[in-house]
């Protein structure tokens, strides 16, 4: 339950407008459970904690980064259309 509790430490900040700290949260995720289900769920919610953050390069750089490790994942489909506009 590890890896999902990290996930949600990391929107809760996102939801308090810690940026920064959910970054870092969903980061955690990545480097301990990278071949987690929330994985490329927590690449999203670093993309939307980078856009917050005025960080757009950032944010396409990390749905790119999701595409090319998750291809298969339902937040790559939503990463493709993400990038689409």
């Amino acid at each position: 339950l590890a890896p999902n509790a990290q996930y949600w430490i990391g929107n809760a900040h996102s939801a308090q407008g810690q940026y920064k700290m959910a970054i870092a949260a969903q980061q955690k995720l990545l480097a301990s459970w990278p071949d987690d289900a929330k994985a490329p769920d927590a690449m999203v919610g670093i993309a939307n904690a980078q856009e917050a953050l005025g960080d757009r390069r950032g944010a396409q750089k990390t749905l790119e980064g999701l595409l090319a490790r998750y291809p298969a994942s339902a937040a790559a489909t939503a990463a493709k259309q993400r990038l689409k506009r």
